[in-house]
């Protein structure tokens, strides 16, 4: 696969990103994680599907109590803070590829005042 077509598929996928982050927000009037729903049950809000899921994943780990947490592909962070403010880590770091992705995880970060979460973009390497 050539440079140009990489490169197309990252831009492509940057901006379903950001249609997708403005999307919920306008929808839900906030921020969303962007994987699919868990509903536990058929009263669960889409949020709490959101969060369902998420617990569903950390109940395989035995503990993330005091634990440096890393969240690759972290996207918009929400999932990341989500962490952060419900499990007794040490801290939590979120990496994603898109500068639009890190900016919300950080404003986000500073908006619920988050001490223990750090963001960072990182650059694909081809």
């Amino acid at each position: 696969m050539s440079i140009y077509s990489l490169t197309k598929i990252a831009f492509a996928t940057r901006d379903y990103y950001e249609a997708m982050n403005a999307a919920l927000k306008t929808i839900n009037g906030d921020y969303h994680m962007l994987h699919y729903p868990f509903y536990k049950d058929d009263k669960d809000s889409f949020s709490q599907a959101q969060d369902n899921l998420l617990e569903y994943c950390i109940e395989k780990y035995s503990t993330l109590e005091g634990k440096d947490v890393l969240d690759i592909g972290c996207g918009n962070g929400i999932g990341t803070l989500y962490v952060a403010q419900n499990h007794p880590v040490k801290s939590v770091t979120g990496v994603d590829i898109n500068p639009h992705n890190v900016e919300i995880a950080n404003e986000e970060k500073e908006k619920r005042n988050i001490q223990n979460a750090l963001f960072i973009e990182a650059t694909p390497r081809i």
